[in-house]
């Protein structure tokens, strides 16, 4: 009869900490300035939502900066969800540096996708979140673990 082990982690996902930290931190910027009289377009726009025109004409930073911002409560709360699920095992996958990279990677080539396809202003990470569920996927489904159980009970 085979055993199964089964594999404590101990290392602490300070990455996803780090960037649900700033999701965080540029939605309460957004709220600030909102509160303070500012609207939601004119907030998204001075803090780098991607806008097709303002990119064209250099501003080629709103390609990353948006994805760092939401466009509502259950916006955010919903891309954070998922990011403190699924973060953790990414990261525990693929180390620091190369889950860093492939959640930026994942976001900017969102960002460029929505760039090519649609003129209007967006902003979110869902690009980098979904980035990360295809790194996730490719190493399930690459070393035959049942995709189902991972996504809900994570790496074995």
């Amino acid at each position: 009869m085979e055993q199964e082990r089964i594999y404590i982690n101990r290392r602490r996902p300070y990455v996803t900490y780090a960037l649900i930290g700033l999701n965080l931190a540029m939605f309460a910027v957004e709220l600030l300035m909102q509160a303070l009289g500012h609207t939601y377009s004119e907030t998204i726009l001075r803090l780098g939502a991607k806008q097709n025109l303002l990119i064209t004409c250099g501003e080629y930073w709103r390609l990353l900066t948006a994805c760092f911002l939401h466009s509502g409560i259950v916006h955010i709360a919903s891309n954070l969800i998922a990011l403190y699920f699924w973060g953790p095992q990414v990261e525990l996958l693929l180390g620091r540096v190369k889950y860093l990279i492939v959640y930026l990677s994942a976001g900017l080539f969102g960002s460029v996708l929505s760039y090519a396809l649609s003129d209007a202003a967006s902003v979110g990470a869902s690009g980098a979140i979904f980035g990360l569920l295809g790194a996730l996927l490719v190493d399930v489904l690459g070393g035959g673990q049942d995709v189902g159980g991972v996504l809900l009970h994570g790496v074995h």
